[in-house]
């Protein structure tokens, strides 16, 4: 999935904020649904969320996380001082029962202000696939 282009503003300072995602690149099983990746064969599956930061203005962490169910299962800090713009990835191997489980994109960031997240294609995705 992606963002089509499209930023997204207003992820809020000291604020774990949800990634929307408009657009299907492809969907070879129907997961993808309501920005959230719901597998419906049970197994285990690889899952990569990538975020591109629009403007980051003298940050000292981003974070970027996969949620399991509603709940943290796995997060990144980047650390970095001065003004920059700065991409996350993170890829993760998870279970999923094929029936209730689901996954999200998170991010939070801690600037002092609201921050922009990249609608840019090749910046910006969450992608998830059955490996066993």
């Amino acid at each position: 999935m992606n963002k089509n282009g499209v930023d997204q503003t207003g992820i809020v300072n000291e604020t774990f904020t949800k990634i929307t995602w408009p657009t299907k690149e492809w969907d070879t099983n129907n997961n993808f649904a309501n920005d959230k990746f719901t597998p419906t064969i049970q197994g285990k599956y690889c899952l990569i969320g990538c975020i591109g930061w629009s403007s980051i203005i003298d940050l000292t962490g981003i974070r970027i996380a996969i949620y399991k169910n509603g709940g943290m299962y796995k997060e990144i800090l980047n650390a970095t001082s001065g003004p920059s713009f700065q991409n996350q990835l993170l890829i993760v191997i998870v279970d999923a029962n094929g029936t209730t489980d689901y996954f999200e994109v998170y991010v939070y960031q801690n600037s002092g202000s609201d921050e922009t997240v990249s609608g840019s294609l090749q910046e910006t995705f969450f992608q998830g696939y059955k490996i066993s």
